[in-house]
């Protein structure tokens, strides 16, 4: 049975804890990597996206599911392809 996706009312931000930061291609780029339930995700975004001191990058939540994961939008595409995707509870972090 596929989990059920309850949509929040109005769209949040939360961040998005990350392992590994490098410098991206471009000037104002990083790049990040971070592991989601053993898959390896890396993405390149703009460095404003980023809270350094947090190891964090700012997501937009879309809804929460059924087993407490969420439903979340990167600012970029990531290396696998696709912007969305589940994360656990506790790799969100709010404000």
């Amino acid at each position: 049975m596929a989990d059920t996706l309850q949509e929040a009312s109005q769209k949040r931000t939360g961040w998005l804890q990350f392992e590994k930061l490098e410098k991206g291609f471009l000037p104002d780029e990083l790049a990040l990597q971070f592991n989601i339930q053993g898959r390896q995700f890396v993405t390149f975004v703009p460095a404003n996206y980023v809270d350094e001191t947090r190891n964090a990058l700012v997501v937009m939540v879309i809804g929460t599911l059924e087993d407490g994961n969420y439903l979340v939008e990167l600012p970029r595409e990531t290396t696998a392809g696709g912007s969305k995707l589940r994360i656990p509870e506790g790799m969100l972090l709010e404000g």
